[in-house]
């Protein structure tokens, strides 16, 4: 049976309904007012889902009765909360999200309007500098420049070491340099203009040899004249014996006489150098000095072993050894410009790489004096350490005893015995005290015998 409603009920009815229509019209107000005309559609639509809602509602408050007439007036203030809150929700990300594309769009359009000033200012610049600068008169200099500046580079790296090294070579010796015949103009105009020295002589007629010996002298003197004279590749020798034989001073009489340049260095004072690390560098600036000569140059090397060793026989420290090495790249080749001399007390003690830079027959042996060079050299030093009033005393027959005593001796040791004896009292008058003399030259002979066991008492 239909349910036939009474006039209360019908007045509360309308009632309800009149406050779902005013609700009504609020959310729709709201929602034309808040909302953008990009959100109008959406919020209508949000409008239209909660007013359906409460018509829902209000179906089912039909069928209630006035119990429920409590409950349903909360449940229409919700779901019209609800509602109200949805549609401000919808708003307020919409308003949000269109100011973060407006800000966005400003942003944009700023940065649009910045990178334009920008290029417009390159752009001025370069067009300034091109005004300035790359005019043709401009690119010529500069070019110009850039040569010029790249050969400056260019000659202060490469040119100006080579200049310098050339420079030093012509005005100055090498530090390992002991003795030289060259000289650099300056010193040479002095000594022949303002000094008045005349050509230094050879001396080699003051060195006494047995015939083999003045032979194979003889033969190298003319060598080296004819290498000299026809600038052909000089060849090494090796001079080894005894101290004291005269291997030094042939190598200069030798140089002196075959008008060649002559330098002379140390083994020793290579080996001084090996400590602070610069042997190798100043033995590489001998060469590069000795190479310079004009002449040819005779480059005699004393106590060679002492830096020439063999390593098979000796312990290489890493300095001696690039020494060692250095050498051997630096006369691995025959030279047109410098001849070497070997000198050495141990030919032994070198190692074969050097033995291999001197040819067949340049090994030239150095001994002892005989009897016929003892009194040869004892006649040559008589007018150099007597007067001319003791010059007397020395006949033949005490000139050819002292020789036979001073046998074993070098040609050094007779020459320090002979000035020992200037300074004794050997003479009675203008003649000899024959037992001072002999006893003072036997003396000498058990001393020199002495030196042989001086190392016992280490």
């Amino acid at each position: 049976m239909k349910k036939t409603l009474s006039n209360k009920q019908k007045n509360n009815r309308g009632g309800y309904e009149m406050k779902i229509i005013y609700n009504k019209a609020l959310l729709a107000l709201f929602a034309i007012g808040l909302c953008t005309p990009i959100m109008a559609n959406k919020g209508l639509d949000l409008l239209g889902n909660a007013l359906d809602g409460i018509s829902y509602d209000l179906r089912r408050i039909d069928e209630k009765d006035e119990k429920d007439k409590t409950t349903a007036e909360k449940t229409f203030e919700r779901i019209g909360l609800r509602a109200f809150e949805q549609v401000a929700e919808a708003a307020v990300g919409e308003v949000t999200h269109e100011a973060n594309q407006r800000k966005a769009a400003l942003e944009m359009a700023k940065a649009k309007k910045q990178a334009g000033i920008d290029a417009a200012k390159r752009k001025a610049e370069f067009q300034a500098f091109n005004d300035i600068f790359l005019t043709k008169d401009n690119i010529t200099r500069l070019t110009g420049a850039g040569i010029g500046l790249a050969g400056g580079v260019y000659f202060f790296r490469n040119v100006m070491p080579i200049m310098r090294q050339m420079l030093e070579n012509y005005l100055f010796t090498p530090p390992l340099i002991d003795e030289t015949s060259v000289k650099s103009p300056v010193e040479k105009f002095i000594k022949q203009n303002v000094l008045k020295e005349k050509k230094q002589k050879s001396g080699i007629e003051e060195l006494h040899f047995d015939p083999e010996l003045q032979a194979q002298v003889d033969h190298i003197v003319a060598s080296y004249k004819r290498i000299g004279k026809h600038k052909n590749f000089f060849l090494n020798y090796l001079f080894y014996g005894e101290p004291g034989t005269g291997k030094t001073a042939t190598a200069r009489a030798i140089a002196l006489e075959s008008g060649l340049d002559y330098a002379m260095m140390s083994g020793g004072n290579v080996q001084k150098l090996l400590k602070s690390g610069k042997a190798e560098e100043k033995l590489k600036d001998v060469f590069n000095w000795a190479s310079a000569s004009k002449n040819g140059l005779i480059l005699f090397i004393d106590e060679a072993d002492a830096f020439l060793k063999d390593p098979n026989k000796h312990e290489m420290t890493e300095e001696l050894y690039a020494v060692l090495n250095s050498f051997l790249n630096l006369t691995g080749t025959e030279s047109k410009t410098i001849s070497l001399i070997f000198s050495t007390n141990h030919p032994n003690q070198l190692p074969k790489a050097v033995i291999d830079r001197v040819g067949p027959g340049q090994f030239i042996y150095f001994g002892l004096p005989q009897q016929e060079q003892r009194v040869q050299i004892i006649n040559q030093f008589v007018p150099k350490y007597f007067t001319a009033s003791k010059r007397a005393a020395f006949t033949p027959e005490i000139v050819n005893e002292i020789a036979r005593k001073l046998d074993g001796f070098s040609g050094r040791n007779i020459s320090y015995c002979m000035l020992s004896l200037s300074q004794q009292q050997v003479f009675a008058g203008s003649v000899f005290d024959q037992a001072k003399l002999h006893g003072f030259i036997d003396r000498a002979v058990e001393q020199s015998k002495m030196k042989n066991t001086f190392h016992t008492f280490a």
